[in-house]
């Protein structure tokens, strides 16, 4: 993307941010949040947005870059400029969001507001908002991820011969995943073999593979900034007949609710059939049925029974659907797909 066009799309993303803002300004520090509204990589920033003005505050490492790459105007990150800003704009009301400012920096933020005359309160992140809804680039990126993520996980099924080790056959993920293409892991691959599959946040160890195990690879990337997700399972020469039979579930479960996948749907409608299903087959569930997928791997809406009534699928969301049911000391199973959300349904990321 050139440096005009990448202006134009974070003018276009600032402009809707202000659109959303009632009243006051808020203040975006999180990287994935900045990166998204700013175009820039920042191990540290500050930017306020209110409806009637942007500016970005970051140290001297970053300034020059700012000022060429930010539509908007960029200054030094000092109390005093930050202050003034705030003033000149006649800002009574500075928010932020608590789940990802610290204490301290509300302290910092608090001080900073007062000496605005204006008051410091936990808001609503109007960026998860736009984030959460993606563009034809952003889908672009995440089926890029989506494809080597593929090709990576079907290359760490070829390693998986007798006596090779998890970490073993995870570092080969690893290291085919960067070679083609991969900027990072989108988190900690896991491969867990036999009984090590019934921890659904196992940490691939030195467990040797027998014949006999059944195989869960979770694993997912970042390329293009943006994340993939996917979770398969493999019965090599297993014939345990429950394992088979919550393999034959945890299917059934991902079928039903991508029949599902439609805009309008309430989130939590997703997780409540799942659960459903997982009962009336004598299981329980464990976590979530899936999250959000974007600049981070774990992103809003959390597909959840716990989930507001009011989110709702839309068009171009992108979300994992991932069931899974877990036997401790027998094993468990997990499968996993990305989906965006289409006009009349949705589109799998995995073919």
């Amino acid at each position: 993307m050139t440096n005009s066009s990448q202006k134009l799309l974070i003018k276009e993303r600032i402009h809707s941010l202000q659109k959303s803002l009632k009243e006051g300004a808020f203040v975006f520090e999180d990287y994935f949040d900045l990166y998204y509204l700013t175009g820039l990589k920042l191990s540290r920033g500050t930017l306020l947005v209110s409806k009637t003005q942007a500016c970005l505050f970051v140290d001297g490492r970053y300034l020059q870059i700012a000022k060429e790459r930010f539509p908007f105007k960029c200054d030094k990150s000092e109390p005093e400029l930050m202050e003034k800003a705030l003033s000149s704009a006649k800002i009574k009301a500075v928010y932020f969001d608590a789940e990802k400012t610290s204490y301290k920096q509300f302290l910092y933020l608090k001080k900073l507001a007062k000496g605005a005359s204006a008051s410091c309160k936990e808001g609503d992140n109007p960026a998860g908002r736009l984030r959460i809804i993606k563009t034809k680039q952003e889908i672009k990126a995440l089926q890029k991820s989506s494809d080597l993520l593929m090709k990576s996980v079907a290359y760490a099924k070829t390693k998986l011969k007798p006596g090779v080790t998890e970490i073993e056959v995870a570092k080969a993920f690893e290291i085919y995943a960067l070679k083609y293409g991969a900027e990072k892991l989108s988190f900690e691959t896991i491969v867990a073999f036999g009984a090590n599959s019934a921890m659904p946040h196992h940490r691939s160890g030195t467990k040797k593979l027998k014949v006999t195990d059944c195989v869960l690879i979770d694993a997912g990337l970042m390329v293009d900034n943006y994340a993939s997700d996917m979770t398969r399972f493999f019965f090599q020469k297993n014939t345990n007949k429950e394992m088979k039979k919550i393999y034959a579930i945890v299917r059934e479960i991902h079928n039903e609710v991508l029949q599902m996948i439609k805009p309008g749907v309430k989130v939590k409608s997703l997780d409540d059939l799942a659960t459903k299903i997982t009962k009336k087959h004598g299981y329980k569930t464990v976590h979530a049925l899936g999250h959000g997928v974007g600049l981070e791997v774990h992103e809003s809406p959390r597909i959840s029974v716990s989930a507001k009534d009011a989110h709702v699928l839309e068009e171009n969301m992108v979300i994992t659907i991932e069931p899974g049911i877990y036997v401790p000391s027998l094993g468990g199973v997990r499968y996993e797909d990305m989906v965006l959300v289409t006009k009349n349904g949705y589109k799998n990321f995995y073919k």
